[in-house]
Order: structure tokens, then C-alpha cells, then sequence
């Protein structure tokens, strides 16, 4: 699992919440998360915004 996916759910939001949030649609959410596509340099900015992270964070494997 993407530690994307993993913050995501540690916040309690959906992929539609985490839309919200990083100014996305949530399908650019479910398509980053399960590494069908990458984020564009600025979906990757929103998304080190909404976390607090480095993408390159995000986007590391973590167990479970």
C-alpha cells in the first residue's frame, strides 16, 4: 500500500475528501493511489500541501 493511501486513511478521508482537499478529482485520486498513473507537478504539490509530506513520502511502499 502507498503511503498516500495510508496518510489518506490515517485522516479518516475518503478519496473524494482527499479530492476535496488537494483540489483534484477523485478519480485522479483512486488512479495515483493504486499506481495506474503518476501526479503531475502540480497534483504532486497539492498533495505535499494537503500532507505536510515530500511526494516522495507518499508515494513509498509501507507495510500492511
Amino acid at each position: 500500500m502507498l503511503r498516500l493511501k495510508a496518510e489518506r486513511k490515517r485522516l479518516g478521508w475518503s478519496q473524494q475528501e482527499l479530492a476535496v482537499q488537494a483540489k483534484m478529482h477523485s478519480s485522479e485520486i483512486c488512479r495515483i493511489e493504486r499506481g495506474f498513473s503518476k501526479a503531475w507537478p502540480s497534483q504532486v504539490l497539492r498533495l505535499e500541501k494537503v500532507f505536510g509530506l515530500p511526494i516522495a513520502d507518499l508515494m513509498s511502499e509501507v507495510a500492511g
